[in-house]
């Protein structure tokens, strides 16, 4: 199986594809970065769920039962929006959590493959971390510091404006009185 266990599974057991498929090159590679990055961030946003989830009292479906409701009505009407206030924060620091996701870019596919007749420094799979490190200390031997820097001030105004739509959202910020 030196071609990998998900070739030899999606070709020779299931025949699901009639080639080997090369992921981290052409139109596969995206799949091979976003699979990981799910995996990695799963757990987190489960746990979060499963915790959110034990909040809601039993008694609300309790009487919903009674009431005659059926269990679609009971997710919609009951589990659906006593999970609407914390489900935004989960979400958000999920993004938060693999919006910089350099490592696995970086290993993975070094931003390629590259777009063809593209100049930029970015490249398919860049995200904007990656772009701004290529960009400031490995660009074809020359190094962009300023547009680098620029790249990373765009990082920066985005992760504070997620930041305080969470703190808004959460009410992290709100004087107690």
């Amino acid at each position: 199986l030196k071609e990998g266990v998900i070739n030899h599974l999606l070709v020779d057991v299931l025949g699901l594809l009639p080639q080997k498929p090369h992921w981290l090159i052409g139109p596969l590679t995206f799949v091979a970065i976003v699979l990981p990055t799910v995996w990695r961030s799963w757990p987190f946003v489960m746990v979060t769920y499963l915790a959110a989830l034990q909040t809601i009292p039993q008694e609300l479906y309790e009487a919903a039962k009674v009431d005659g409701a059926t269990p679609w009505q009971a997710l919609f009407r009951i589990t659906l929006p006593l999970l609407e206030k914390p489900m935004l924060p989960i979400l958000l620091s999920a993004f938060a959590f693999n919006f910089n996701n350099f490592y696995l870019i970086y290993l993975l596919t070094g931003g390629g493959p590259a777009q063809e007749g593209r100049l930029a420094t970015a490249q398919a799979t860049d995200i904007l971390i990656s772009w701004a490190y290529k960009t400031a200390f490995s660009a074809e031997g020359q190094s962009a510091y300023g547009l680098g820097a620029a790249i990373s001030l765009i990082i920066f105004a985005i992760t504070v404006a997620i930041s305080l739509v969470n703190f808004r959202v959460t009410g992290a910020l709100r004087e107690v009185r």
